[in-house]
């Protein structure tokens, strides 16, 4: 056995031992990139068998073994070592990495000049893919260069609203036969679109480092564009919701008769925003977020006092539920808006295959999707609903407690 080797019998559990005496191994270190190794902080050993030996502060760590995995080919045999020793580890061979690189470690320290926001929801049928394409059709019609991705990777639910289909599409990207500035579709309706496809299940289960290739591919490309709305797919998974915090921002969107679904988007977006800061804590040079407020919009209202009862609704419950337990963290959700909720013309909007902003254009939901788009170039800017003087009818009703708006 080599002086430094480290024997690892089979079935044995992870090795402590102090990484000054193990001799670390070049052919090891060139398996990953400094930039990789301090985003899941890990520090490469030796290769034993085809199989690379990783310095980690957790052995049961599974997000960052699976990652090295993927980004290496090969298996992994975790070695525990204090969070410390790993990082001097890291700034020893790799150098000392600073965030802003063009290859920077952490994708939400980015802060370009434009805006990527993440729309979602915890169910299908609430009009999430609805509000995006309608949300890009509006953005566009203001002057902006705007970029739409069809994020629902098992289910091309842009594409199908629209009737396009690009012959070039997430999957070509993944599967390495383009690049992601090579899949960017124009449409008539003045955004760009990334397409997605249906039916595809290695789209629809990504690991970790290809979330995290596909992000970063995707923010350096966005920087060409105003603003970028990332169109994912329904429900609460990793996937999802690791895809929807790696933007600037979150919109929620939810329906007065999916209220206790749409809080609970909110509430599993919030603990994965959780989970993400105390595990990047360990990295002294990164600064943790304590605030989690993702916009929301209530969808389908027969007015818009119905709509700010059920965002009210959510806030209420988050403060007794969560704020109220919370010592470091936050969550102060912000209202949006809503949108009327107009059957007839979303079903002849969807039956053309166009948007209904464009179709529709003096529909109550374009009027209102222009609002909500209006607030998106301008955060200081109030939901168009909060400046309307509240009736005669409403007051009684809040005051005696009826859900008649």
């Amino acid at each position: 056995m080599e002086t430094g080797e480290i024997c690892v019998s089979a079935g044995a559990g992870p090795l402590t031992t102090d990484l000054a005496a193990m001799g670390i191994e070049n052919e090891a270190v060139r398996q990953l990139n400094g930039v990789f190794a301090r985003n899941f902080i890990c520090m490469p050993l030796k290769v034993v068998d085809e199989k690379l030996q990783v310095a980690v502060a957790d052995p049961d760590d599974y997000e960052t073994l699976d990652a090295v995995k993927s980004y290496t080919g090969k298996d992994v045999i975790p070695v525990t070592v204090p969070v410390g020793d790993i990082l001097t580890a890291i700034d020893r061979f790799y150098g000392d990495l600073e965030y802003n690189d063009a290859e920077v470690s952490r994708l939400e320290d980015i802060r370009p000049t434009h805006k990527t926001f993440a729309v979602i929801s915890n169910k299908g049928g609430v009009g999430k893919t609805h509000v995006s394409i309608n949300l890009s059709c509006a953005l566009s019609k203001l002057g902006k260069h705007i970029l739409l991705i069809d994020g629902d990777l098992a289910n091309a639910d842009v594409s199908s609203k629209l009737g396009i289909f690009p012959s070039r599409t997430l999957q070509h990207f993944f599967s390495h036969a383009k690049k992601i500035e090579e899949i960017i579709y124009q449409t008539a309706y003045g955004f760009e679109l990334i397409g997605g496809v249906s039916g595809e299940y290695k789209l629809a289960n990504l690991n970790y480092a290809q979330r995290h290739k596909f992000i970063k591919h995707f923010l350096a490309t966005s920087k060409y564009y105003d603003m970028t709305i990332f169109d994912l797919g329904a429900g609460i998974s990793y996937a999802v919701l690791d895809f929807a915090l790696a933007m600037d921002e979150i919109i929620i969107v939810t329906t007065p008769q999916d209220i206790i679904s749409g809080y609970a988007c909110v509430k599993a977006a919030f603990q994965r925003f959780k989970e993400i800061e105390n595990k990047l804590r360990r990295n002294k040079k990164y600064e943790v977020k304590d605030c989690f407020a993702p916009h929301i919009i209530v969808n389908q209202v027969r007015n818009p006092r119905q709509g700010k009862m059920v965002f009210e609704n959510i806030v209420k419950t988050a403060d007794e539920n969560i704020n109220s337990d919370e010592t470091e963290f936050v969550l102060r959700p912000n209202y949006m808006g809503s949108l009327p909720y107009e059957a007839e013309v979303i079903n002849k909007a969807e039956l053309k295959k166009r948007p209904l902003f464009t179709e529709f254009s003096h529909s109550g939901f374009s009027r209102s999707i222009e609002s909500l788009a209006k607030v998106l170039l301008d955060p200081s800017a109030r939901p168009e609903e909060e400046t309307e003087p509240a009736g005669k009818l409403w007051r009684i009703s809040k005051i005696l407690g009826l859900n008649f708006f």
